[in-house]
């Protein structure tokens, strides 16, 4: 009896029972628009989130109630599960399968269940082999981008090109989860050099490269001079020399004019 009512509020708090009704008669004018502009119910939601973080098996309800939901809707309720994602934790079995199952339409929601459970760059090994098993079906690397720091170095680098042929904002997340990590998969000397090695393509085109490495050298309390230098040095000697060596080179001399020096050594 609580799980149905529970089930029914959610259905309240997400409007759907409103949209059937609507689906089933001719509205009046401007009304369908006026259901897509209403958000989420949001005292209803927190209260089902609560019983939720409570009864993990009810998060099956929660992710078709999302999949069934307006986008307004779908944005408040992504935007409002943080914590009970927090309360549940990594080790319930059914946050774990609903992770895993992710269907067409419920990206967004899952990537804001992962986000919630790798705060801080740390990821429980269930959530991370979780992540690995997802990507391994729908090639969708922003999942990647929250475990990235827990990757051995071979996995990494084999992931490396999908995830910099993310949009921008996905790229800089995933590379500051690298760079900051203890221990981290890739000292920041070398994941510059990985950066340089990759190949072009049509999904990850030359600009796109160049744009993360540059994004990689704005965490300046990171890439000091002393480790610019090292970079600097650690691509020349790399045979073939990278293509975008040069355009590096004038990188650093921007950020760093106190390595004119240097480089005018090494060339």
């Amino acid at each position: 009896e609580i799980e149905s009512k529970a089930v029914a509020n959610l259905r309240l708090a997400c409007r759907l029972d409103d949209a059937a009704v609507s689906g089933g008669k001719m509205g009046v004018a401007g009304e369908e628009g006026d259901q897509q502009r209403q958000g989420v119910d949001k005292p209803r939601m927190h209260l089902f989130l609560s019983l939720c973080a409570q009864r993990h098996a009810l998060l099956s309800h929660l992710l078709q109630a999302y999949l069934d939901s307006v986008p307004t809707v779908r944005t408040g309720v992504h935007n409002a599960v943080a914590d009970m994602v927090r309360a549940i934790g990594p080790e319930s079995t059914h946050l774990i399968e609903i992770i895993e199952s992710c269907p067409p339409g419920a990206e967004v929601l899952i990537l804001a269940f992962v986000s919630t459970l790798t705060e801080g760059g740390a990821a429980h090994p269930t959530v991370v082999s979780t992540i690995k098993t997802l990507y391994s079906r729908n090639q969708d690397a922003r999942f990647m981008i929250y475990i990235v720091a827990c990757l051995p170095r071979d996995e990494l680098l084999a992931v490396l090109p999908s995830i910099i042929a993310l949009p921008p904002v996905g790229v800089k997340a995933a590379l500051k989860r690298i760079i900051h990590a203890h221990p981290a998969p890739l000292t920041p000397e070398k994941l510059i050099v990985a950066l340089h090695k990759l190949s072009p393509s049509k999904a990850l085109p030359v600009r796109k490269i160049a744009e993360a490495i540059e994004t990689a050298f704005q965490e300046k309390e990171v890439f000091t001079t002393q480790v610019k230098a090292v970079v600097l040095q650690q691509l020349l000697d790399q045979s073939p020399v990278p293509m975008l060596y040069m355009r590096t080179v004038l990188l650093c001399l921007k950020i760093s004019p106190s390595l004119t020096n240097f480089v005018m050594g090494i060339l």
